[in-house]
């Protein structure tokens, strides 16, 4: 992770004012602050005091979604497989359905993350980490 850091530390000053690329800095924000701890502190007074900021506890809720995931992932193979009359163990059940679900979870993440990058781009604002859970909701 050090290594990481490092990187993003040397091109941080191409994405801060002056820099060449000052107007995507709410990209560059949005990947330090889910890779690394943001070093900045709210301006307002919070009414919830914690450790962890809103992009962890976004992390917290996709952790929750997996098995909800992994049991969507087993229910596509096994109606499907009943459905063609096939029998299946639950490992071919699961493949099956992990074959189904990738390329929508892929345009899910991919269309939303890119629209959601433009308009923070756009207006100048930082990057909504909503959408983590709203791309695994959306399949």
């Amino acid at each position: 992770m050090k290594i990481l850091k490092n990187i993003l530390e040397s091109v941080k000053p191409h994405f801060q004012k002056g820099g060449k690329l000052e107007k995507m800095y709410p990209a560059y924000d949005a990947f330090e602050t889910f890779l690394f701890v943001p070093d900045h502190t709210t301006h307002n007074g919070s009414h919830i005091r914690d450790a962890i900021d809103l992009k962890r506890t976004m992390a917290f809720v996709v952790l929750s979604l997996l098995p909800c995931i992994i049991f969507g992932l087993w229910n596509i193979g096994d109606q499907y497989h009943l459905a063609v009359g096939k029998e299946a163990n639950f490992f071919q059940n699961f493949i099956f359905g992990f074959w189904k679900f990738l390329p929508l979870l892929i345009v899910s993440y991919g269309v939303g993350l890119t629209i959601e990058f433009a308009f923070a781009v756009y207006r100048g604002h930082q990057v909504n980490e909503g959408y983590l859970v709203s791309g695994m909701l959306i399949p």
